[in-house]
């Protein structure tokens, strides 16, 4: 699992959308299966950076409103 504590909350969704967008182009171009579980478990690792951080209540950015992560 990487260390994803040090990046904002901001680039963490941005990181999040970026790594789907390529895991989505994998899934329809094809890939190998490495890079396929590569994309897929920096996906997991952002998403549960995240949840990690609505668990200690930090559920906005400096930079946009509150806004709840259901």
């Amino acid at each position: 699992m990487e260390d994803l504590s040090h990046i904002k909350l901001s680039d963490l969704f941005d990181m999040l959308a970026e790594y789907t967008d390529r895991y989505m182009k994998m899934l329809s171009d094809g890939a190998s299966r490495e890079d396929f579980d590569n994309c897929r478990e920096m996906i997991i690792d952002i998403q549960t950076e995240i949840q990690s951080r609505q668990a200690h209540g930090e559920n906005s950015t400096a930079d946009s409103e509150n806004i709840p992560f259901n």
